[in-house]
């Protein structure tokens, strides 16, 4: 399967069963290891390989002889800039990679020298964040690249070959101001609330005290779970950041840091002067009421408790702006004294680099934000943690939860080295063997055992089916296709079953800003007949009017034909796609949908074969 990343062992097995059971394969099979885990487990085992009769293709070699391919073709401004492993990118830079990244955070455009494909994560993120996305072999070898690497540049993304010119700082700041949202936006920050409260005392309408983090964790303490099922706790509101800030004169510094020109214009000065900001936060003294309420907090909960603090601000989860990620959770541990010190490092992480760049470009008042903590028992030797969503909104199918479950305590969203999560669509309805699917095994336990056995499944089916319900009545949301949540969970050292988070689904948060990536599904995107011979219907329905185009990649993922259709009326649609002159082969479809407003969506890639 495509995420697989067998042992050698395992791969030359298989090769001389196919071998001796199909006898025309000899001679003409070979191994592709296609995901990342994959090849880098190959290169681990790559003598064993060298050893033996197994031939070994690698991805590139079946795009031997192609030197570009443009993958979204836009256009973008930034600094050309060449970056190394786990090297972090600015959200303007123009950034050439060597290697594909495990992660892409905004950045103004994208040029990889190995090969990507229509699908990979990479190239969804350049179709999410609308910029420019381009394999060009040998790259660096290009005067046109080399010589404008570190500078600011104008980069162009077209059907056959790709701009670059030098910019000016003018067209890179009218580039991203259009881009940016028209308005300030100012969090709300409620600091009526100034004491540290029982999470059974906090309810959802209070996130604008506590954070939401804070909030819907406290709110499914009412959804009638088992006891060990939502954790209790504490919330911090932000009126404890608030006046922290204001007595030791932080805020002052904030203004006269945000208004220094060398802030504003250097990057290398912007990320120094906020390591010092939150070096200082987190030496900075508390106002002794402030102490002596962390004090009892601390002493509230059982002795020896190490105590998880996790960050809960007033700018995440807010429409087109979800903020995951951006803030840190710290483990306050015994024989670290008091708690000051942990929470200290919370306030700081409000300072990070790339929160506020984030929080910038959103045009998110940065002395508006706070920082409140939600304080819970740390869990401890788990044997599993995972992500859930009410939804499938991977893989699209209809009536499934969708589940990534890794072993212990290794994480879901950035596992280490070759490992490799369980992955499971679990039936909305139903219970036992026959109500979910495995998609994907994990390789940290033996003899294909499951990672999440069926009683816990089960048993998460119940809490996920109340959490979408009652949450989707809390947000108003009980009508909208879109919505589902996102919780967190683990199996503890104890074998229960815990849920340490719920928020909305980035999909529902984002649904009215930006570009949305719309699964095929929901415009009932159909292709007749398909394989086609001559000539393709497509037909879809549209939510709203916009503006559509549609573009043919081939198997390769390079573009053969882009048509703009107009500005279609909402509705069912059809649209006539030509393929007689096409070759015999696989073919993308992708259909791009502009809003009024600004606003745009785009599908899944849809495969046609003639």
């Amino acid at each position: 399967q495509q995420f697989d990343d067998y042992t050698y062992d395992i791969i030359q097995q298989t090769f001389d069963l196919l071998g001796a059971t199909l006898p025309f394969l000899r001679n003409n099979l070979a191994y592709l290891p296609l995901h990342r885990r994959a090849v880098a487990r190959y290169n681990v085992e790559r003598d064993l390989y060298d050893a033996s009769r197994i031939p070994v293709l690698l991805e590139g070699d079946l795009y031997e002889g192609i030197d570009y391919i443009p993958l979204n073709l836009t256009e973008g401004y930034g600094r050309l800039r060449l970056m190394e492993i786990g090297e972090r990118p600015d959200p303007r830079d123009i950034v050439v990679f060597e290697t594909i990244p495990n992660d892409l955070p905004r950045v103004g455009g994208v040029i990889t020298t190995v090969v990507q494909t229509p699908l990979s994560h990479v190239n969804l993120r350049a179709l999410q964040n609308n910029v420019p996305n381009a394999f060009i072999r040998d790259a660096l070898d290009i005067e046109a690249v080399n010589d404008l690497l570190d500078h600011i540049v104008y980069y162009r993304v077209d059907a056959d070959t790709f701009a670059l010119r030098l910019a000016t700082p003018a067209e890179v700041d009218a580039h991203y101001e259009a881009l940016r949202p028209s308005e300030d936006q100012f969090p709300p920050r409620d600091l009526s609330l100034q004491q540290i409260t029982p999470l059974d005392e906090i309810d959802f309408d209070q996130s604008d005290a506590y954070g939401t983090k804070t909030s819907n964790l406290a709110t499914m303490r009412s959804f009638g779970f088992p006891e060990y099922v939502i954790p209790d706790g504490f919330g911090i509101p932000f009126y404890f950041y608030d006046k922290f800030m204001a007595f030791n004169g932080f805020y002052e510094r904030v203004e006269t840091m945000l208004a220094a020109t060398d802030f504003q214009t250097d990057f290398s000065v912007q990320e120094q002067m906020l390591e010092d900001l939150r070096d200082d936060i987190e030496d900075a003294n508390l106002p002794q009421w402030m102490f002596d309420a962390l004090t009892t907090a601390q002493q509230a909960f059982p002795e020896g408790t190490n105590i998880r603090c996790r960050s809960s601000t007033n700018n995440e989860d807010l429409p087109g702006f979800s903020g995951a990620g951006l803030y840190d959770s710290k483990t306050h541990k015994t024989t670290e004294g008091h708690l000051s010190k942990t929470i200290k490092e919370v306030f700081a992480s409000l300072w990070n680099f790339r929160a506020f760049t984030e929080r910038e470009f959103y045009r998110i008042d940065h002395l508006q934000a706070a920082m409140g903590v939600l304080m819970h028992p740390n869990f401890k030797k788990e044997r599993a943690n995972g992500v859930g969503i009410t939804d499938d909104p991977i893989y699209g199918s209809g009536g499934n939860y969708y589940l990534n479950t890794q072993v212990g305590e290794d994480l879901v969203t950035n596992p280490e080295g070759f490992s490799i999560p369980e992955e499971i669509l679990l039936a909305i309805e139903g219970s036992g063997p026959t109500a979910y699917e495995i998609i994907r095994r994990s390789n940290l336990v033996p003899n294909n055992r499951q990672v999440m056995p069926v009683a816990y499944l089960d048993e998460l089916r119940g809490y996920m089916q109340t959490i979408h319900e009652e949450f989707a009545l809390l947000y108003e949301a009980a009508d909208i296709e879109s919505f589902s949540m996102d919780i967190e969970y683990k199996i503890d050292s104890t074998d229960q079953l815990a849920i340490k988070q719920s928020r909305p689904w980035i999909g529902f948060l984002e649904q009215q800003t930006g570009i949305e990536q719309i699964n095929p599904a929901q415009l009932k995107l159909s292709v007749f007949p398909n394989p086609v011979i001559n000539d393709a219907t497509l037909s879809f329905e549209m939510r709203q009017p916009a503006a559509v185009e549609s573009w043919l990649f081939d198997g390769l993922g390079r573009p053969l034909k882009r048509t703009a259709h107009g500005r279609l009326r909402a509705g069912p649609q059809q649209i006539t796609l030509a393929a007689g002159h096409l070759p015999a082969g696989v073919y993308f479809l992708r259909l791009r949908m502009d809003y009024a407003g600004g606003d745009a969506a785009f599908t899944s890639v849809k495969v046609i074969v003639r």
